[in-house]
């Protein structure tokens, strides 16, 4: 079982869990992202999150400046979290946007993939990755969207991960094609990625033990991941 997202502090001790990949949601994580990657079960991320934006947008552009330095300078395996919100924690639309539409660029140039952040949103997100030309491949985290959105996520290149706060939407569940499903944590405790692999091995008719092997496979192929840390594997999107 890999950890698809997970929001973590410390890394757990005695977990069977084979990895975690824990995004950055500002540029203050940068230094807890380090120290957590010392342990090489850990894979970050960095991105800047739709909650936590600047209202002014020369600070933006600081802050995409700086995160564009950190990717140049420091292993990252993906940009993100970031994405679109309509929720009450999320900053202005058209910032959100401008901040999304620059992280699209920046994994187009890295080459890396896009975790992305969409709370009713999915169809504006799509289409801001088609405006931008976006050929890359990604995840999106935490899936609730309707059932119709799925099969227009996999076209664009995404998989789609299930989180304890979807992880009884049977019907979700059943419609993610095997090769793009994922399991993760979130917010939650690092132990409940168990009872999500039990509920979508439940909704699938599958073996918990077959639904971690499945979603670490995909995990792994789509953040270019093997064994170890150090041998890349054939991404295909």
């Amino acid at each position: 079982m890999f950890d698809a997202h997970a929001h973590l502090d410390q890394v757990p001790s005695n977990s069977d869990v084979s990895g975690w990949i824990v995004p950055g949601v500002t540029l203050h994580d940068e230094e807890l992202l380090s120290h957590l990657s010392q342990d090489p079960r850990v894979f970050t991320a960095l991105g800047l999150h739709p909650w936590y934006l600047p209202e002014d947008p020369s600070a933006l552009h600081d802050l995409l400046e700086h995160l564009e330095h950190v990717l140049a300078n420091r292993p990252v395996i993906a940009i993100g979290e970031t994405g679109l919100d309509k929720g009450p924690r999320a900053g202005a639309m058209q910032l959100q946007k401008s901040a999304f539409q620059a992280q699209i660029r920046l994994a187009q140039k890295h080459e890396l993939p896009l975790i992305i952040h969409c709370v009713r949103t999915h169809g504006a997100c799509i289409q801001t990755l088609r405006d931008e030309g976006f050929t890359g491949v990604g995840m999106v985290h935490d899936y609730s969207g309707p059932l119709e959105m799925i099969p227009r996520w996999i076209e664009a290149g995404f998989w789609l991960s299930i989180s304890p706060r979807g992880m009884n939407r049977t019907e979700v569940i059943k419609e993610i094609p095997s090769k793009r499903l994922l399991i993760e944590t979130d917010e939650a405790s690092p132990e409940s990625l168990h009872e999500v692999c039990r509920n979508v091995a439940k909704a699938r008719t599958m073996t918990p033990t077959s639904v971690g092997d499945l979603t670490e496979s995909n995990l792994r192929q789509l953040m270019n991941l093997a064994q170890d840390k150090t041998t890349p594997e054939t991404r295909t999107r």
